[in-house]
């Protein structure tokens, strides 16, 4: 970063560049959250009008009128990498991982980046790789269970392993999680009672489908089952990617 001043208060030289701020990075081989932490600085510094520049906390220059660029103008590549660098740093902190930030970036890795930083983040999030959600039946019938099976519902459970994602080649295990639906609808049902009423029904697999929405929603199970319901859905609100069932008019700009 260089910053051009005047060398006196009002001073232009016409041989030389206007007063302005000069930028130039390079994220190759840097930390997500340097990289995040970069790009956000080159953001705020091509988007504002002045910039004020301090030097051990005492004002040296104000430098206003500066050649500003609007959000639209910025550039879409450095929005990308500075959403994804941001996902990946907290993943790092959380799965206490260490690795550069990857070259590319792929529109699956971002959506599962950001997929993992919502649950880290306590929220709940539609998993684009939780399209059913298998239950083991233990013999047992009641009917209470017997009438429910043929309807959807509200569904909170406990998956039975950890959930993990792929990333630029890495796998990240996220933690232990509640799979969730408030339409969950059983696809094998009718066999599923027909196993209930022969009396071999345990150890039958009932497949659920999220209702008539892509996916199931997740959150991390490190919060009793009983605190998820009227808890608000969140998008995954990455630019240039519509989530699936999602109004575009409705995800954040």
């Amino acid at each position: 970063m260089r910053f051009r001043l005047p060398r006196e208060a009002g001073q232009v030289d016409p041989s030389v560049a206007a007063p302005g701020v000069d930028l130039n990075y390079d994220i190759g081989g840097a930390r997500p959250a340097t990289v995040a932490d970069v790009l956000l600085t080159a953001r705020y510094l091509r988007t504002a009008y002045s910039v004020e520049l301090r030097i051990d906390g005492d004002h040296a220059a104000t430098i206003g009128e500066l050649p500003r660029v609007t959000i639209a103008e910025y550039g879409l590549d450095e929005l990308i990498f500075e959403q994804y660098a941001d996902d990946l740093a907290i993943i790092q902190r959380h799965t206490r991982t260490n690795f550069n930030m990857p070259q590319t970036v792929t529109p699956e890795d971002r959506v599962y980046a950001r997929v993992a930083r919502l649950l880290i983040e306590g929220e709940i999030v539609a998993a684009p790789d939780v399209t059913t959600f298998t239950r083991v039946m233990t013999g047992g019938t009641t009917p209470g269970l017997r009438n429910q099976l043929p309807e959807p519902g509200f569904a909170v459970w406990r998956a039975a392993d950890p959930y993990t994602v792929d990333i630029d080649g890495r796998e990240f295990v996220i933690g232990d999680i509640y799979a969730i639906h408030p339409r969950a609808t059983a696809v094998n049902a009718e066999e599923a009672i027909a196993a209930l009423d022969g009396g071999t029904s345990e150890g039958f697999q009932v497949r659920y489908r999220p209702g008539d929405d892509p996916y199931f929603y997740l959150a991390l199970a490190n919060r009793p089952a009983t605190d998820i319901p009227g808890k608000q859905v969140r998008l995954w609100g990455l630019i240039g990617i519509n989530q699936p069932g999602i109004d575009p008019a409705s995800e954040p700009e």
